[in-house]
């Protein structure tokens, strides 16, 4: 780093912690009003291992992981509460192309040899949730039902995946905003990449997709635009709120309603593999699951927690009322688990008080009433059921796996 102005006057800075850069203005900065601060600095090369500013086999260069990434490519306070408009002006050579979040508001030449491509992303965001990908991209544009703009690019490599996008986006957004509300940004699309990533992501507007990503991914890092993007965490401690809506959306509720699947015989079934395969899915909690451990049982006790959830209130216009309305009124903002506890408990004069615990907080297997409720109850415990059953689109990024990491 080698200079910080605040409002062009030169001011002091240092470095603090593992993340932290400590500035100190050159004079007061007066209250409530705007200013602006330029961090003049250079950052190490990209690397393959796919955790922030990363190398594709073509050349090209994209960012992308959780929940650090931002900071491997500009200066951020990098926390889910601190979220922002985003603007990016990238300059590549003539024949590069440039993708990130919101819209493309410009793209103009800078001299024979290179172009400016300007990025807008006009709905708050955080960090990890930005990004950018150079490449010689192909595009694809299309729009949802409702005219939002779709545009998706796809890397030299990636070409196979188009396909799958242009039957499939429309449609999902489509599907998730019957079930969410309105899709809450002013565009859409994806980031193809082929460089092999273990993991896809759900970038604000436009998620980055790995190579592997199939109809499952694209269903998962969608419905993240509403429980992740648009409603953020407060602390990774949520992380519930995120992957567990993404993942029943994706793993339950689009075989449901667009398959024609049981979904109380999808939650048995899922219950009975992981019997069959003696996984403990019950050890680390879904709220405050501790540090390195977010993203593990939030992909598979997440959506059973979700499901059990709808079956104990035991009426969907409820459940998916109150789903929706929690969303809509952190649109923009961040929520916590026990503010979605509190306002799913305002919804049903049922005390949830022993379910929310059990689920959330505990650490063993649910007691059966808090595993079989409602309409579950009268079926087979999960060991009596044929575990081959269960169709191959649940996620399990870690112990025994059929699928990668969908973050």
């Amino acid at each position: 780093m080698s200079s910080v102005t605040i409002n062009g006057q030169a001011a002091q800075f240092k470095h603090a912690e593992e993340h932290e850069l400590v500035i100190t203005p050159p004079m007061p900065i007066p209250n409530q009003l705007p200013f602006t601060i330029v961090v003049d600095y250079a950052g190490a090369e990209p690397d393959t291992a796919g955790n922030g500013w990363t190398y594709s086999p073509s050349g090209g260069a994209f960012a992308a992981g959780e929940p650090h990434s931002a900071t491997t490519w500009y200066p951020i306070n990098d926390t889910p509460l601190d979220k922002a408009t985003f603007t990016v002006h990238a300059t590549v050579p003539n024949g590069w192309d440039v993708a990130s979040n919101g819209i493309r508001t410009s793209d103009l030449p800078l001299d024979p040899d290179h172009h400016v491509v300007t990025w807008e992303e006009r709905d708050p965001i955080i960090g990890y949730l930005s990004t950018i990908a150079i490449d010689k991209f192909t595009r694809l544009e299309q729009t949802t039902s409702d005219g939002t703009p779709l545009e998706s690019f796809f890397a030299p490599g990636a070409a196979q995946n188009k396909q799958t996008l242009e039957q499939n986006l429309p449609k999902v957004i489509d599907f998730e905003e019957q079930l969410y509300g309105k899709y809450p940004f002013t565009s859409g699309g994806g980031i193809y990449v082929d460089t092999n990533l273990q993991f896809s992501l759900e970038t604000q507007t436009r998620p980055t997709y790995a190579p592997w990503t199939d109809l499952d991914t694209l269903v998962h890092e969608n419905a993240h635009q509403w429980w992740g993007d648009s409603m953020s965490v407060q602390t990774w401690r949520d992380v519930c709120l995120n992957e567990c809506f993404a993942s029943y959306t994706a793993d339950i509720l689009w075989p449901e309603r667009i398959d024609g699947k049981d979904s109380d015989k999808l939650y048995l079934d899922t219950l009975a593999r992981y019997e069959k395969q003696h996984r403990d899915i019950w050890s680390i909690p879904l709220y405050d699951p501790g540090a390195g451990k977010e993203f593990t049982t939030v992909y598979s006790r997440g959506p059973l927690f979700l499901h059990a959830l709808r079956r104990t209130i035991a009426d969907d216009d409820v459940f998916f009322t109150a789903i929706r309305d929690f969303n809509e009124n952190h649109r923009n903002a961040n929520a916590s688990i026990p503010e979605f506890r509190d306002f799913i408990q305002s919804r049903t004069p049922q005390d949830l008080t022993g379910f929310f615990d059990a689920w959330l907080n505990g650490t063993t297997k649910p007691a059966d009433q808090y595993l079989y409720p409602g309409s579950l109850h009268n079926h087979a415990a999960p060991q009596d059921l044929n575990a081959q059953s269960l169709p191959d689109q649940a996620d399990w990024p870690y112990g025994v796996g059929d699928r990668k990491d969908r973050r």
